[in-house]
C-alpha cells in the first residue's frame, strides 16, 4: 500500500523537485543565454523569462507539485553545504521576518524593473537592468531559505 502510494506520487514529486531546482538555478541559466548565440529577441525573451519573475514562478510551482517537504529536502541539503545543523527547527522571529523582507525585497525589485519601466528610465538602471534583476531573484531565494521551515 505505502510502495503504492510512493509510486503515485514519484513523477508529481520529481517534477516539483526540478521546478525547485530550477528555481535556484535560473539566473545562472540568464547569464550563460547570451553565449548560445541566439537572436537577439530570442535571447532577450529567454534572459527576461530566466531573470524576471522565473524563480517565483518556479518556487510556486516547486512546492505545488512536490510539497513542502521537498523544499524543506532542499533547504537541508543547502543547511548541510554551510555546516548548519540539518532538520526542521523553527526560526526565530527575527530570522523569519528577516526571509520574509527578503522576499519582498526581492519581488518588489522584479516588479519595479518589469512592470514600471516609466520609472526606471535613468541611464544606470538600463545600463545594469539584468545585474539588478540578478540581484532581487538571489534576495528572493535567499528570503525563501532565511524564513525557515515556517514559510
Amino acid at each position: 500500500m505505502q510502495e503504492n502510494q510512493e509510486s503515485k506520487k514519484g513523477g508529481r514529486y520529481k517534477l516539483g523537485m526540478f521546478f525547485l531546482i530550477l528555481m535556484m538555478v535560473s539566473p545562472g541559466i540568464a547569464l550563460v543565454i547570451p553565449s548560445l548565440g541566439l537572436s537577439e529577441t530570442l535571447t532577450l525573451s529567454l534572459q527576461g523569462f530566466f531573470f524576471i519573475g522565473g524563480p517565483e514562478v518556479f518556487m510556486v510551482l516547486g512546492v505545488y507539485l512536490a510539497g513542502k517537504e521537498a523544499l524543506t529536502s532542499i533547504k537541508n541539503v543547502l543547511k548541510k553545504m554551510l555546516g548548519m545543523p540539518i532538520g526542521e527547527y523553527a526560526a526565530s522571529e527575527q530570522q523569519y521576518r528577516l526571509g520574509l523582507t527578503f522576499v519582498f525585497v526581492g519581488m518588489l525589485i522584479t516588479f519595479i524593473m518589469s512592470y514600471l519601466p516609466v520609472l526606471i528610465q535613468s541611464g544606470f538602471f538600463i545600463a545594469y537592468d539584468l545585474w539588478i534583476n540578478l540581484v532581487g531573484d538571489i534576495v528572493f531565494i535567499l528570503g525563501v531559505f532565511i524564513a525557515g521551515e515556517q514559510f
